[in-house]
């Protein structure tokens, strides 16, 4: 485990998948689940080259069919560190045989995680080494825990966007984990505020928001304005910024005992109706998206200030 320290903030990272397990603000409060595997076991996962499950599991690749796992396979596989500083560390996945046999490409995944103000960054950079066009999906998968900080109930929480929407989402079965209908989400007469209510998310596994306005989400209790604010952008036309919101609760005590995360995942594209990959990475262009997550919303009912995230290519 590698752990970052800095203005008595603390970012735990794991080589196990290159993943974010643990932040801790400098006021002692954890802000992200715990990874109970007796529950799930992930805390951040880091989700490549595929994000949820894809049809028939897996993809056809220039005529030739790859069963490419469910979330793909970087969350199950060591990462290297590549650079460390102060308030950062760099972890690296590279092609192997049997990642080839699952995905026929060269590649390096370097995952950024830092320390910032507030918060943490997360930042995801994908290289095509191959010499020709590279589908692939990336995804965060950070596990926040609700209540904030041990604050009120979960049921006194919301979901708010930073722009009203559309509240059309699509839904996943939930046996197959493909994408198979569609309807509007209870969105209030805002737009902008999805209420927190463990009856939809025993329906449903996921609220997934097409072509989202918003560039971030805030999870925040509905009186106090105390959460976070998950923030994500992309500058690159063309692409769509989904926003799935998988229903499960963290830090909450269920009915029977059982405590459940509350997760959310930025990513670029999703597989519509468990179709293939849809990201194209020219060789030799890498693509770089970078989440941030900030704490303390609203302690004073004041907002800090928050940084926009940066998804482009470069």
């Amino acid at each position: 485990m590698i752990c970052l320290e800095h203005e008595g903030a603390q970012l735990r990272v794991a080589e196990l998948g290159g993943e974010l397990r643990g932040y801790r603000a400098a006021s002692g409060t954890e802000y992200l689940w715990s990874g109970d595997p007796a529950v799930w076991k992930g805390v951040s996962p880091v989700l490549f080259p595929a994000i949820g499950a894809l049809k028939d599991g897996g993809a056809t690749i220039e005529g030739t069919f790859y069963p490419v796992p469910r979330h793909g396979f970087a969350r199950d596989l060591p990462f290297r560190v590549s650079e460390e500083g102060e308030d950062f560390v760099t972890l690296t996945l590279t092609e192997t045989a049997e990642t080839k046999r699952l995905y026929p490409f060269a590649f390096a995944l370097n995952v950024t995680h830092r320390l910032c103000g507030d918060g943490f960054e997360t930042r995801f950079t994908v290289e095509n080494h191959t010499g020709r066009d590279m589908p692939f999906l990336i995804g965060g998968h950070p596990a926040f825990a609700c209540p904030v900080g041990g604050r009120g109930r979960f049921e006194d929480y919301v979901l708010r966007f930073e722009k009203p929407e559309d509240g059309h989402v699509s839904l996943c079965d939930l046996a197959t984990h493909l994408i198979d209908r569609a309807e509007p989400a209870p969105l209030e007469a805002d737009r902008r505020t999805l209420p927190l209510r463990h009856a939809d998310y025993d329906r449903i596994d996921t609220f997934i928001f097409d072509g989202l306005k918003s560039r971030s989400v805030d999870l925040v209790h509905r009186e106090t304005g105390h959460g976070i604010r998950l923030s994500f952008d992309m500058d690159h036309a063309g692409q769509e910024r989904p926003l799935c919101l998988p229903g499960a609760v963290a830090g909450h005590a269920r009915p029977r005992g059982r405590n459940r995360p509350l997760r959310g995942q930025a990513l670029p594209r999703l597989p519509r109706r468990g179709a293939g990959l849809h990201l194209r990475l020219p060789h030799a262009r890498a693509l770089t998206v970078l989440l941030r997550a900030f704490y303390n919303l609203a302690d004073s009912l004041l907002f800090r200030r928050l940084f926009p995230i940066i998804i482009r290519r470069c």
